[in-house]
């Protein structure tokens, strides 16, 4: 299994982190990146192109993470809304779409942060080398109409992550 988890966008400002131990970026501010010239414009070089030079450089990725994998093995690539369409597009040509698994979506925040809707998850684009031989482990067993508790959920579980029988109003 290979996990990628490439920057998001193509804007050499918002992707920029020249040291480790600090996790702050500062969008569109030169003064935040390192005062080593060399290393911002070997950045902003990589990313010419715009969206062409981004895919590019995943293209490279991909194709590589593609010949290490084992036949069973799979990639799940994390990305966001921005250019989840892009990178679908450029696994369905590296990997072929018959190889597509799953879109999953997952919960990233839920604030506002926009003057529209706010954008509150991210994604997981998962692709096998071979779909037939992909391997993969439910995390639960379903229930059969007859199996006990298949048709009876009772339980209610509270905001202090305590639990009670439910009564017919829900309250109690």
């Amino acid at each position: 299994m290979i996990y990628i988890d490439p920057p998001y966008g193509i804007a050499y400002n918002s992707n920029f982190q020249p040291r480790i131990d600090k996790r702050e970026v500062q969008d569109g501010k030169d003064d935040s990146l390192s005062r080593e010239p060399e290393q911002i414009k070997a950045y902003r070089d990589t990313w010419t192109l715009g969206v062409h030079s981004y895919l590019s450089y995943l293209r490279d990725r991909l194709t590589v993470a593609r010949e290490l994998l084992h036949e069973s093995g799979s990639v799940f690539v994390q990305i966001s809304e921005d250019n989840v369409h892009h990178v679908r597009e450029l696994l369905d040509e590296v990997f072929g779409s018959k190889n597509f698994v799953s879109f999953i979506t997952f919960s990233k925040t839920s604030g506002r942060t926009d003057d529209a809707l706010a954008s509150v998850s991210d994604y997981l684009l998962w692709y096998a080398k071979s779909r037939e031989k992909v391997k993969y482990r439910q995390l639960y067993l379903e229930k059969e109409g007859g199996d006990a508790g298949a048709g009876v959920y009772s339980i209610l579980r509270l905001p202090d992550n305590s639990t009670r029988r439910m009564t017919a109003s829900g309250a109690s």
